[in-house]
């Protein structure tokens, strides 16, 4: 048993992890040990010289804009700066992307991004310009309150869930993002800095 699996059995802490140890092979071991070190280290991000234009389309209408996923979240709430995730809504300090009283897990999820498709979905159908700069404050209040490498925000299993959705919602806005220009250069610069992070944290 893992042992956290172990807690309602009374069983002392050291007899728990040899427990477990016993069963993991050398280079698991390793990595639990470095794993921590890796995380603290705040990555090198090289400077980015791509192009935005040539970002690859990520949207595919028959997922991403399916009623059944989008249900989860309420845009009128998203719009208002209301986030409700696992059944559960918390207030966001949006200065440090952070809610007080949430779980990491809540937290997890709100760095993963994935209520932003809502807006796009939505954008998608009715144009509503509203939603779209309700992304892009999303995205640059995000920007701002997570410096590289700090937090939930940049855990590699955080980036690589929000990198994806950011490339959708890029991509269901339309021109209403890749005619902004200044915005469309800070959000590309930044899925570069995530990606690279994320490289060095496999």
């Amino acid at each position: 048993l893992h042992p956290l699996m172990c807690k309602t059995r009374k069983v002392p802490d050291i007899l728990r992890y040899i427990h477990t140890l016993r069963y993991l092979k050398p280079k698991q071991i390793i990595g639990q040990i470095k794993k921590p070190l890796v995380l603290r280290k705040t990555p090198y991000i090289p400077p980015f010289n791509g192009n935005p234009n040539t970002a690859m389309c990520l949207a595919i209408d028959s997922l991403d804009r399916d009623e059944g996923y989008l249900q989860r979240f309420s845009v009128d709430a998203l719009l208002h700066g209301e986030i409700t995730l696992l059944n559960e809504s918390h207030s966001v300090d949006w200065s440090t992307w952070h809610a007080a009283d949430a779980s990491s897990l809540w937290l997890f999820n709100l760095n993963y991004f994935e209520y932003a498709v809502a807006l796009a979905a939505r954008y998608r159908n009715n144009g509503q310009y509203a939603l779209y700069e309700k992304f892009k404050e999303y995205v640059t209040l995000w920007i701002t309150a997570n410096p590289v490498g700090k937090g939930e925000a940049w855990h590699p299993y955080t980036i690589s869930m929000r990198i994806p959705n950011w490339l959708i919602c890029f991509d269901l806005f339309g021109k209403s993002f890749s005619d902004d220009t200044a915005f469309c250069k800070v959000a590309y610069e930044s899925v570069y800095a995530q990606y690279k992070a994320l490289t060095g944290r496999v």
